[in-house]
């Protein structure tokens, strides 16, 4: 004759097992569900590229045009992306021409082109006297070069002064 075992002769030991296995896997789903929501909750969109807003000014008279370059400064044989402005009232801003509208995250160098400045003023001469970007004023090296970094979703708005 035959002896049926059935899963109760097995003993309770599998079923502890069984029963810790399933455990673990309900937590596992429970810990993975309240991370998902906390990340989802708190995520944020990531920031965008960052734009350049480049003005001129000019000091003692109108004048123009000033030719001034923008380089990425991490990339040392590109060619620098060349903008100019002409003001048509001293001490009155106006935008540069020819700024591209995508810049890449990464620090670029402003400077005037050299040899560019337009022909003096009636009793002036023109020359780079300043940078501010958002209200703060940027170093200008003495090679005449002004480092502008410009991280993800960064809107700066810079302004020369001639």
């Amino acid at each position: 004759m035959r002896t049926r075992y059935s899963p109760l002769h097995l003993g309770a030991a599998p079923r502890k097992r069984a029963r810790a296995g399933v455990l673990v896997v309900l937590v596992v789903l429970l810990v993975g569900a309240s991370v998902g929501r906390q990340s989802l909750a708190g995520a944020q969109a990531a920031p965008g590229p960052p734009s350049l807003t480049l003005r001129v000014i000019t000091q003692g008279a109108a004048g123009g045009p000033f030719r001034l370059a923008l380089t990425r400064d991490l990339l040392p044989t590109a060619t620098p992306t060349e903008v100019t402005a002409t003001t048509s009232a001293e001490g009155t801003p106006v935008d540069v021409t020819g700024l591209p509208d995508a810049l890449a995250s990464d620090t670029y160098r402003l400077g005037v082109v050299k040899g560019s400045l337009p022909p003096d003023p009636a009793g002036g001469t023109w020359a780079w006297s300043g940078l501010t970007c958002d209200d703060r004023k940027v170093a200008i090296s003495l090679d005449g070069l002004a480092d502008l970094p410009l991280g993800p979703g960064a809107t700066p708005t810079c302004v020369a002064t001639m």
